[in-house]
């Protein structure tokens, strides 16, 4: 049994207008602070200006920053701030930031209370504004597990199944759900692919990244208690991320919750909501981490011919062929350029091909906003390594770049700290782990002497060995096999 996945319209209109509303109580005349100079803070500010709220100043733990100017608002520290109960009454602070609800933990040890002395913005959706309000007023809603509706009495993998992605937000979601799309059919199952244009859903739907999915355009007429508890939402941002931070309560009302990152899965259970991790392991064909097309385009910055087709064998697929000694393709940050700029620097001999774009808006297309996955893949063939460096400090499990574009694709992975173990991959001996300060050191020793090449080799193959042969897309099965039945009840 399971309840409709039904399309309403909906107006987040009217929660920005009540949460404003109530700001205006909250303040109660006081200095206004926004408390976060990054980019949940930039939204936010702006935000406030363009409802007439102008706050004093900005606080911001970077002392860096201090001075610096947002939205020609000057930038202090947090220890700046006035504590409730000054003669003006103190600050009102405005939290935010990614680290909102650690933030407010330790304002409230030193006696400022939520609702009262501060509140946290709700940025719920960096790409839509109104989707934060609709989502502010969100609660978390108790089902009854009699469902009204039965769908069909043969077994959870011969339903129907539709897998959704955002047609407006990253495309990488939208390549998720067809590799699973794919995978699911060779095993069998009826599914199809949908969007948030489509009138109505067939069977079970599973929505891949339904942060982009509920708050971008017409997918918000497809948010509501009742849709959350009829499908089975994907995980795919970090734990510490202000999606993640600030989807809880959507995740909390979900049918079942699957995460593609043991990290994310393990976030989810720290919160108090049952996730299952979804390895999204090898099966043949699984285009274009499998077969590349023909003629496709070099990107700006790479000079050579394209592969296409299957990886070739692995004695025609020398170390010393691979044009590119070090590949870095990920979404840019502060963290990514400081360390990656270092690393060129101790490096300049070797020959380095890096693609860092922006994530202030959805990676919609390819060509010089993005790389596709087919390019990406191609370029990795031709890597010797492939590097994998965190947005922020946290320690995390890039899954779709170490596996799909790494370890699929024979390169050696070398990687930060990854905060997790994922069997049967070993560091040392199927990529390689090392703290980032420590990078310069290991990637111009691997890329010197011929014991050190041997050595990289051994460790690329083994890799992909065990990646394609005993990472296997049969666990994803499963997982999402337990997911469905849990919808349906």
């Amino acid at each position: 049994m399971r309840p409709a996945f039904i399309r309403r319209k909906v107006t987040p209109s009217e929660a920005r207008k009540s949460f404003f509303a109530n700001f205006i109580k909250l303040l109660s005349g006081r200095p206004l602070v926004v408390w976060g100079a990054g980019r949940a803070g930039q939204l936010t500010t702006k935000l406030l200006q363009e409802n007439k709220f102008e706050p004093a100043w900005i606080a911001d733990r970077d002392p860096r920053r201090v001075g610096d100017r947002l939205q020609g608002i000057r930038i202090g520290l947090p220890s700046d701030l006035r504590a409730p109960g000054t003669h003006d009454g103190g600050d009102f602070v405005v939290i935010a930031s990614m680290y909102a609800s650690s933030m407010a933990t330790g304002l409230q040890s030193r006696g400022w209370r939520p609702h009262v002395d501060f509140c946290i913005f709700p940025n719920a959706s960096i790409y839509n504004i109104d989707f934060g309000f609709l989502l502010h007023e969100f609660k978390q809603h108790s089902f009854p597990r009699q469902l009204p509706k039965m769908i069909s009495n043969e077994p959870v993998h011969r339903m129907p199944v539709s897998i959704i992605a955002s047609s407006r937000g990253n495309f990488y979601f939208r390549e998720l759900r067809d590799f699973l799309i794919r995978g699911l059919q060779q095993v069998g199952w009826t599914v199809r692919g949908a969007d948030e244009t489509v009138s109505s859903i067939d069977g079970i739907p599973i929505v891949v990244g339904p942060h982009e999915f509920f708050s971008i355009g017409d997918g918000i007429e497809w948010f509501s208690h009742e849709n959350l508890r009829a499908a089975v939402l994907v995980g795919t941002e970090q734990p510490q991320s202000l999606w993640n931070q600030e989807f809880a309560p959507v995740f909390a009302n979900a049918g079942a919750v699957v995460d593609i990152s043991p990290n994310g899965t393990n976030g989810w259970c720290a919160k108090g909501i049952a996730a299952e991790w979804i390895p999204l392991g090898w099966y043949d064909s699984c285009d274009p981490f499998d077969r590349l097309p023909e003629g496709l385009m070099c990107p700006n910055g790479f000079i050579g011919k394209m592969p296409s087709g299957s990886l070739c064998d692995q004695q025609s697929d020398l170390w010393d062929n691979r044009p590119i000694d070090v590949l870095f393709i990920g979404s840019k940050s502060p963290r990514r350029e400081k360390i990656l700029n270092a690393l060129r620097k101790e490096l300049p001999e070797l020959n380095w091909f890096v693609f860092m774009p922006s994530d202030k808006d959805p990676l919609l297309t390819t060509g010089t906003s993005a790389i596709d996955s087919a390019t990406f893949v191609a370029l990795a063939r031709q890597s010797k390594i492939l590097l994998n460096l965190h947005r922020d400090d946290t320690a995390f499990w890039e899954w779709q770049r170490i596996v799909w574009r790494g370890l699929w694709q024979r390169a050696l992975v070398v990687t930060e700290d990854t905060g997790t173990v994922v069997p049967p991959l070993v560091a040392g001996e199927d990529f390689i782990e090392v703290a980032a300060h420590q990078m310069a050191k290991t990637i111009g020793s691997l890329c010197t002497g011929l014991e050190q090449r041997q050595h990289a080799d051994s460790i690329r193959i083994s890799g992909t060995h065990k990646a394609r042969e005993r990472l296997t897309f049969c666990k994803a099965v499963k997982v999402l096999e337990n997911a469905c039945a849990k919808v349906t009840g």
